[in-house]
């Protein structure tokens, strides 16, 4: 397939609709995710093609695909949109994923699916294959190819057939309902089953099987050590919309507190009142009972820890999400507690040897030194140096600065030097 404009053109995906190629945009020397529509019987499969690309054009946020370009070669209509090396979720999942970074996936995604129903969309197709990555790890919602807007689409979506993957159909999606946002979170929240437990809630022998354990049986228990998300999940697993989250922001306010605060072993009610009158544990049994209660009390000690390192993880990672997109947004030093600097100085509070935070502060400060330089601060750029050869005192980038700033700081010194040589001047 030739495409004017494109290069090197190579599968790398297909669906339903549509094939997905990797290409070099020629114009800007960039790789591109070049969406072709396959040849098509209806209108309607190109009207929604165009929609798609119109839709995301349209949603500006970091954690939605970007739209390159738009055109039609014949009747091949195709998007450009921006190529993420990071893969996607479908394919992590061949292998386990931490807890915290399952949570951290929803939480972006749960934000991102708030903005878009804010603007009157609703994705409908919330499945792994649809969440993307940059190779810093950011997620990426993308392939808004069924989503419908609330104004616009009303004749596109009323055939009477449930559009969207059978494992991630929400009930009311699969009996062809009206939906509004909560169809979404239904699909984020059997990513967030499946991101936990390596399984699909719900898998029937055929699509038909599938589609009606959505609306019939009670989602599977999570495994005893991950119950206490129990009660996040049964909410985005609702059969009913209206026993949902009512909106991303509220499901996004969810994750948060029950990663924060949800220790496992702790209870969030007290325990039964003590008696009054003493009891006085004697012989065998009194020993036996202190023995059972210091192992009781090192269990309580482990599964504090347990949950000590789960959140310390979270915030770790959360960080490091918070560090990439102030850097995309150019916040290297300011506004204060929300810039690239703050954000990996935390993590290395937490993890003093974090590689990527390390490496993440030394660019940066290697950048502000640079700017500093070019602008003649050359004390503020001694600072970044020096700030930086802590962390890395043989980085020769560093060194190589740090050689510059003073060359240049001194050039006046040096300057006035000369001058008072030539003419006979002294300091006395």
């Amino acid at each position: 397939m030739e495409i004017p404009g494109y290069s090197d053109l190579r599968e790398i995906g297909r669906g339903g609709m549509a094939r997905v190629y990797l290409a070099r945009q020629e114009s800007l020397g960039r790789n591109v995710a070049l969406k072709v529509l396959n040849k098509f019987d209806k209108p309607t499969d190109a009207q929604r093609f165009l929609n798609e690309a119109h839709l995301i054009a349209a949603l500006d946020h970091r954690n939605i695909i970007t739209i390159h370009d738009i055109g039609a070669l014949g009747e091949r209509h195709y998007i450009a949109m921006e190529y993420l090396a990071g893969g996607d979720l479908e394919k992590r999942l061949t292998k386990p994923i931490s807890v915290p970074a399952a949570l951290e996936i929803v939480r972006v995604i749960g934000a991102c699916l708030a903005f878009v129903h804010d603007q009157g969309v609703i994705h409908r197709d919330i499945k792994p294959a649809n969440i993307l990555f940059h190779t810093d790890g950011t997620p990426i919602l993308t392939d808004f190819g069924i989503a419908k807007h609330n104004e616009t689409d009303a004749q596109l979506t009323m055939d009477g057939t449930a559009v969207g993957s059978p494992y991630y159909l929400s009930p009311e999606q699969a009996e062809c309902k009206p939906l509004d946002g909560r169809t979404d979170i239904y699909g984020l929240g059997v990513v967030l089953y499946e991101m936990l437990t390596g399984r699909k809630p719900f898998e029937g022998a055929t699509p038909m099987e599938t589609l009606v354990a959505h609306i019939t049986e009670p989602a599977p228990p999570l495994p005893p050590q991950l119950s206490r998300f129990q009660p996040l999940l049964d909410r985005m697993l609702a059969k009913q919309a209206d026993d949902r989250f009512e909106s991303g922001a509220e499901l996004v306010e969810e994750v948060i507190r029950v990663s924060s605060d949800n220790l496992p072993g702790r209870s969030s009610t007290p325990g039964p009142a003590r008696s009054q009158g003493k009891v006085r544990a004697s012989g065998r049994r009194g020993a036996r009972m202190r023995r059972y209660a210091n192992v009781g009390a090192v269990a309580l000690i482990m599964i504090a820890i347990a949950g000590y390192s789960s959140i310390r993880t979270f915030k770790i990672e959360s960080h490091l999400q918070q560090a990439v997109h102030a850097r995309d947004e150019q916040r290297l030093y300011f506004p204060e507690n929300d810039n690239v600097l703050y954000h990996y100085q935390t993590v290395l509070k937490w993890d003093s040897g974090n590689d990527l935070a390390v490496n993440g502060l030394l660019e940066t400060y290697i950048e502000l030194a640079d700017r500093s330089i070019a602008n003649l601060q050359y004390g503020k750029a001694r600072r970044y140096i020096e700030a930086g050869l802590e962390l890395a005192p043989e980085d020769e980038t560093l060194l190589k600065l740090q050689k510059n700033a003073h060359f240049f700081g001194d050039a006046p010194r040096r300057v006035a030097n000369g001058f008072k040589s030539m003419f006979g001047f002294s300091d006395d």
